[in-house]
């Protein structure tokens, strides 16, 4: 751009008859012109026509070919044309150039302040491009901060005249994102063996592993792509907004390609190679198919309805050849469709759900865009389960494989198809006391690992029915949009709250999720304020006969209650617990079955309301075995068969577990016992006994000795993490947890979260809660050999011997492990200093560092 120049300004002389007059005159005129010609001075001029001035700017490539890094500067060299005439030019020799740096509009930063005061004139002869020198941006702005990512608009102005020249480009700046985010890589073909030039789709998503939010902070986070030797800038890194979920998967690419023969490499990074992904495909080849005519697939009309589940259109054969065309079909199979989800899921695969007819058929395409329609076969917007789909980005293929042809079509679902089918998914209910109203917290879990969603339609309901036919409802929003999640097996999520004051007395709620995948509602009871509990009721409480919290031994009984049946575990120490659910995959009660289990105590459900017992979470199965009751003699005879406790897969259902815990389990035990007397020493119709929630769990030797041994070797191990802990001292999970739980309550060891470990020390005046992360001690490495991590560490001492170093991709192959789920444990070796990686060539290799070597030398690993 080039700004018009201060035109001279002419000088006039008056001759004048009257010398009376004229004498004055001169006087004032000549003060005038003096005055005039000091300001036109101070100003820079041009003398000729500064339209045919220009600046011409050559930037520097960018180091990375299409941006540029914190640790880069932006060079540019200037050049001045002259279009027109000789021209005299004035310049300013304090700045020759100076730099104004606009983002969005905004200034942030202008260096014209350099500039003194200063005039020099030189001359451009006509047709002459004279070189004004370089200058250079170091990415700060006025107050030498480094700028954000971002695409930058760069001014360079000529210091004496009016000419500047505008400059674009990108920086990716940003340095960190959080340790724990991963980025996943999933691929999609037609066969398991990848064919040159056949479809492959690629999903790109971000993964919030953690059990809290996760906040980004660059929003102009672009994604590179390497495929082979070529690189691209694609799409935004953070699409959508710049916070993830818990355990939310965010999907942020979904690209088709069409490979070579041979090896290929594609690799994605995340800003300044702030996270990446690799992956090697070995491509076969095809089939030879002759010569193809020029045709192409086009999908006319698509019409996409989330209502009826489904998409229908028309295809387009078009023939762009200068001749007429014949194409000929074996089967009535002639036009093949899949379409894959947002994460690379199959959701819909034409060939499976139809059968072919071998026949022969013909048709004819004219010349130069001749086209033949054909039907799209119905493609459900549903599993094949019939479970709903999630909004986003779908890819539809679309083939004629006796032709060799496709294409690849994107498909935007706005909105959620059908309702999830979540049925591994368990919702709980609880409710704290915060500041004299009741906090109601929804958590979901799940006892499998499980990939599902949320819908944006999905709502957290309450129905407040304490007073008859003067019904309340409460809604919010489970999240403020869709959200897709991925939860480990054993985690746990608080969705959305209600803090509301209930009427004092008893009240009733009713709780459920409602638009969303099926949930079993829930009606609360309790009474509000919780009474104060006294220490004549705790005494009286804790002279009841509790089995040591987390482990009860008994024996399986079932009891009719109208068309529901309350299973009832009978304990050896005469007391009885109704069972609410198991964590254990495939398992439930089976009558007369004798065992040893650990628990989760909490709240009756509904088909054992009538009884007045504790119920209990089944989480480990210790012991278990069969009683066969022999009936042929008048005394009983029992014998012991050992039995498997894999059981028939039930149909998928929804549990809902309900639980309150206002003002803790402590007050709500309190209130019960006060205002039920068959609640403290309870004996029901069918002889059952209750087990309250409050009592003394009776110590023994054995359980000082084996937090003796903890707190040993936490001593002489600190760090060490709950997995390894459990595996060194031979302990079980329930065991582990249950003394764990006791160290940490009389603050003898505190727990440190390192992303999905949980790590251990010592309470000690230099290892406290307070202490930096940065200061606590390496964790020893880990003593279970059978562990992922220690696996790695195996591996590549083993190949270090061979001087060899493995890539990621090839690790995830050995060990038969997802690459995500070694790019994790990678980074986390990385983080304690354990392994390091190496570029070769496109590909990161690792190796152990010296102190993994010393490590592993010095222990009995």
């Amino acid at each position: 751009m080039i700004n018009s120049a201060i035109l001279p300004i002419p000088r006039t002389v008056l001759l004048l008859r009257d010398e009376s007059y004229a004498l004055p005159m001169r006087r004032r005129s000549t003060w005038g012109i003096c005055i005039l010609s000091l300001f036109v001075l101070l100003m820079p001029q041009v003398t000729g026509d500064e339209n045919l001035l220009q600046l011409s700017v050559s930037i520097t490539e960018p180091p990375h070919e299409t941006y540029y890094t914190s640790e880069d500067v932006v060079m540019m060299d200037v050049d001045l044309l002259n279009h027109g005439p000789t021209v005299s030019l004035e310049h300013n020799p304090s700045c020759t150039l100076y730099l104004k740096i606009y983002y969005n509009s905004d200034l942030v930063r202008d260096d014209s302040n350099i500039c003194r005061n200063q005039i020099q004139t030189k001359e451009i002869s006509s047709g002459n491009m004279e070189s004004l020198g370089s200058i250079s941006w170091d990415l700060t702005d006025e107050d030498s901060n480094l700028v954000p990512s971002g695409t930058y608009q760069i001014q360079v102005w000529h210091g004496g005249t009016s000419l500047f020249e505008d400059v674009s480009v990108f920086l990716q700046t940003q340095k960190e994102i959080p340790d724990q985010l991963e980025l996943w890589m999933n691929t999609t073909t037609k066969e398991e063996n990848i064919v040159a030039f056949q479809p492959v789709v690629v999903s790109l998503s971000l993964h919030n592993p953690t059990d809290e939010v996760m906040i980004l902070t660059d929003a102009a986070c672009r994604i590179s792509e390497f495929q082979n030797s070529q690189h691209d800038l694609l799409g935004s890194c953070f699409p959508q907004s710049l916070v993830l979920q818990p355990f939310e998967v965010r999907p942020i690419l979904q690209k088709t390609y069409s490979f070579e023969s041979g090896e290929n490499t594609l690799e994605f990074t995340l800003g300044d190679d702030l996270i990446s992904v690799f992956e090697t495909y070995e491509i076969q080849n095809p089939e030879s198919l002759g010569d193809k005519p020029p045709l192409q697939l086009e999908l006319t009309n698509p019409i996409v309805d989330t209502t009826a589940m489904k998409l229908n259109g028309e295809v387009s054969l078009i023939n762009d050849d200068i001749e007429n065309v014949t194409v000929e079909f074996s089967d009535t199979c002639i036009l093949e469709s899949w379409l894959v989800g947002p994460l690379g899921n199959v959701v819909y695969d034409s060939i499976s759900s139809k059968s072919c007819t071998q026949t022969m058929i013909q048709y004819s395409l004219e010349a130069d865009g001749g086209v033949q329609p054909f039907p799209l076969s119905e493609v459900p917007l549903h599993m094949p389960n019939n479970c709903g789909i999630p909004s986003g980005e779908y890819t539809l293929i679309l083939s004629m494989n006796a032709l060799g042809l496709w294409e690849s079509f994107s498909i935007e679902l706005d909105q959620e198809s059908g309702s999830p089918c979540n049925e591994n998914i368990v919702i709980d209910y609880s409710i704290e006391n915060n500041d004299n109203l009741a906090n109601l917290v929804y958590t979901a879990s799940t006892s499998h690992d499980n990939t599902f969603f949320w819908p944006q339609s999905c709502k957290i309901q309450l129905l407040d029915l304490t007073i008859p036919d003067e019904e309340i409802e409460y809604r919010t929003p489970c999240f403020d949009e869709q959200i897709i999640m991925y939860m480990p097996a054993g985690q746990t999520y608080s969705l959305q709250n209600f803090a509301l004051e209930p009427s004092e007395g008893e009240t009733l709620w009713n709780l459920n999720v409602i638009d969303n995948f099926p949930v079993e509602e829930a009606n609360l009871v309790f009474y509000w304020p919780v009474p104060e509990i006294t220490e004549n009721l705790v005494e009286e409480l804790s002279g009841s006969s509790t089995p040591e919290l987390g482990s009860i031994q008994g024996s399986w009984q079932v009891l009719g209650t109208g068309e529901m049946s309350c299973w009832i575990l009978s304990s050896v120490d005469d007391d009885s617990y109704a069972f609410n659910r198991a964590m254990i995959d495939n398992w439930e009660p089976i009558q007369n079955t004798e065992g040893t289990y650990n628990v989760e105590f909490t709240q009756k459900t509904t088909a054992c309301a009538e009884f007045d017992v504790q119920s209990v979470i089944i989480t480990e199965i210790l012991d278990e075995n069969h009683e066969v009751i022999v009936e042929d003699k008048p005394t009983q005879e029992i014998t012991n068969v050992e039995v498997e406790t894999t059981q028939e897969t039930p149909d998928p259902m929804i549990i809902l577990v309900s639980a309150a815990t206002t003002g803790g389990l402590l007050g709500l035990v309190g209130f019960a016992v006060m205002t039920n007397e068959s609640w403290r020493i309870p004996l029901t119709s069918g002889g059952l006994w209750f087990m309250g929630l409050l009592g003394r769990t009776k110590e023994t030797t054995d359980g000082r000795y084996q937090r003796g041994r903890l707190m040993g070797y936490l001593t002489a191990n600190p760090g060490c993490h709950f997995r390894a802990l459990m595996h060194v001292l031979d302990m079980s999970n329930g065991q582990i947890t249950h003394h764990l739980k006791i160290l940490e309550d009389e603050c003898r060891i505190w727990r440190f979260k390192d992303g999905r470990l949980v790590r251990y020390y010592p309470y000690t005046s230099d290892l406290h809660p307070g202490t930096d992360e940065a200061n606590l001690p390496l964790p020893s490495l880990s003593p279970d050999k059978n562990s992922l991590q220690g696996k790695i560490l195996s591996i590549l001492e083993l190949d270090s011997e061979l001087n060899l170093h493995p890539t990621q991709s090839e690790l995830a192959k050995r060990l038969e492990k997802s690459q995500q789920l070694i790019s994790h444990h990678l980074r986390t070796l990385q983080k304690y200093g354990l392994i390091e990686k190496e570029k070769s060539g496109l590909k990161n290799r690792y190796k152990l560092t010296k102190e993994a070597v010393f490590l592993l030398d010095s222990t009995k690993f």
